[in-house]
C-alpha cells in the first residue's frame, strides 16, 4: 500500500474517498456563495457550483478514480439544484421546486448538464505527471 492510499477496502481508496467528499462539500458551499454573488450581479452561472464541487473533490482526493467522478457528478447535481432553488426560488419548498423544474427554460437545463459534466470531469481526478529526469553533468 502506498502512503497516498493508506486505507483500502478491496482495492478501493477509502481515505481518498473521504477526503474527496469533504473537498466536494467545501467546493459546493463555495459554489453556492459564488452562484449567489454572480446572480446578484446579473450573471446566471449554474455551472459554477457543479464545477467547484468537482474541483474540490478531485483536488482533495488526489487520486484518479472513475467512481470518484460519478460520486462527484451526483454531488454536483445536488449542488446545482439546491443553488437554483435557494437563490432563484426561495419561496417554494424543494419538492415544489423539483415538481416544476421540468418547465424550466432550455438554458437552465444546458447549464445544469454542463455543471454536472464539469463535476464529473474534475472529480475523476488526475494522474500525476511523471517528472523528467534531470541529469547533472558538464558535458556539452
Amino acid at each position: 500500500m502506498s502512503s497516498e492510499t493508506s486505507v483500502q477496502k478491496n482495492g478501493f481508496p477509502v481515505t481518498n474517498l473521504v477526503t474527496g467528499l469533504i473537498g466536494g462539500i467545501v467546493g459546493g458551499v463555495i459554489g453556492f456563495f459564488a452562484f449567489k454573488f454572480l446572480v446578484s450581479q446579473g450573471l446566471y452561472s449554474l455551472i459554477v457550483p457543479g464545477a467547484l464541487v468537482g474541483l474540490g473533490f478531485g483536488f482533495a482526493s488526489r487520486v484518479r478514480h472513475v467512481a470518484f467522478g460519478v460520486i462527484s457528478a451526483v454531488m454536483g447535481l445536488a449542488a446545482c439544484l439546491v443553488c437554483e432553488w435557494k437563490v432563484l426560488n426561495p419561496d417554494s419548498s424543494f419538492s415544489e421546486f423539483l415538481g416544476g423544474f421540468k418547465h424550466e427554460g432550455v438554458m437552465t437545463w444546458v447549464f445544469l448538464v454542463l455543471g454536472v459534466a464539469a463535476a464529473y470531469y474534475f472529480g475523476v481526478g488526475r494522474t500525476p505527471h511523471a517528472r523528467p529526469e534531470v541529469t547533472s553533468g558538464g558535458s556539452r
